[in-house]
């Protein structure tokens, strides 16, 4: 009898399974369609459908600008979620068009985020990190959340949303430029990681001098972005390549198994990095602490080694004494 249970329950479960994927495929398109009329219109910028997934009832939209009559580029992407809105607590971002299959409407987006974040990073770059390198010799990633504040996520699909959702994508704010956004919001967010890749820096004490030069004045910049002054990871990135082959070997770390060995190295395409962050926690960054975060790759590429504990120590100390202490 328990045996029949069980495989009566299987069967059902399997039918569920089978009827969602069915359901998904059978309005994928409208599902599609409804996300791309969505983002359109709530941030008046073209959309083209990249992909979806869960079934439909996640739609990855690209945004494109036009450079001329027959061109255009690519800007940004960002995420469109729908959900069963019918029945449950889930926010109906969309009520004016109806339902697909009865229950299935937009929930949120993180179509706001991709706008304004590249807004927030060009600032940065012209407004600090121009004066040290130019925008074709680097890239950086940049993450900021709330401070504090904790948003009900019960009934949003938007993931990380109480720290995202409510900070981008209300109250047309993405139409703000990067510094009147970060005047705004100041003081309810913080910057929760920020990653910078320094491409064509061959390796040498004053190009190491300069990035950790750099990383000072960086911390103490993001340190005064926000009210709440708290920063959880910054991390910097020098490398001899450039950015094509970093990218085409994997990034900052490789993976890679070398002539004879049975498992795969975890190899360093970078040269130098400083780190203030991750699982050691975030300290500011002082002329009295910045040798303790700054690391050389060792020869053979799979260690790092502290800058003090190297041949570069004695020349970028004296580089840097006359500038950090100023």
């Amino acid at each position: 009898m328990n045996l029949r249970k069980v495989l009566i329950s299987l069967l059902l479960l399997l039918l569920t399974i089978e009827f969602s994927y069915s359901l998904g495929n059978s309005y994928k398109s409208q599902m599609e369609e409804m996300a791309k009329n969505y983002a359109e219109k709530k941030y008046d910028r073209k959309y083209k459908v990249k992909r979806s997934y869960d079934n439909g009832l996640s739609v990855v939209l690209e945004e494109y600008e036009g450079t001329s009559w027959f061109t255009s580029r690519k800007v940004n992407e960002c995420t469109v979620y729908l959900t069963n809105v019918v029945g449950t607590s889930a926010i109906n971002a969309n009520p004016t068009v109806p339902n697909i299959a009865g229950e299935y409407n937009v929930n949120d987006d993180s179509c706001g985020e991709s706008i304004i974040i590249p807004k927030i990073k060009k600032y940065i770059q012209d407004s600090l990190i121009s004066k040290y390198y130019t925008s074709d010799k680097i890239d950086f990633s940049l993450k900021i959340r709330s401070e504090g504040e904790k948003f009900d996520t019960s009934n949003t699909r938007y993931p990380h949303s109480e720290r995202y959702f409510q900070l981008y994508n209300v109250g047309g704010d993405w139409n703000l430029n990067g510094e009147e956004w970060l005047e705004k919001y100041k003081a309810k967010i913080q910057v929760n990681n920020m990653s910078i890749n320094i491409y064509e820096q061959p390796e040498n004490a004053e190009n190491i001098a300069k990035a950790m030069e750099f990383g000072y004045a960086l911390d103490k910049y993001l340190h005064n972005l926000t009210t709440s002054h708290k920063i959880n990871g910054m991390y910097i990135y020098l490398y001899t390549y450039n950015k094509d082959y970093v990218v085409k070997h994997g990034g900052t770390i490789c993976y890679t198994r070398l002539t004879g060995d049975k498992y795969y190295k975890y190899l360093r395409n970078y040269f130098f990095t400083l780190g203030d962050g991750g699982y050691k926690g975030y300290v500011p960054i002082t002329s009295s602490n910045i040798f303790e975060l700054a690391y050389i790759t060792s020869s053979n590429r799979e260690d790092n080694i502290l800058i003090k504990d190297t041949k570069y120590y004695q020349p970028i100390k004296e580089i840097l004494d006359s500038k950090l202490n100023k």
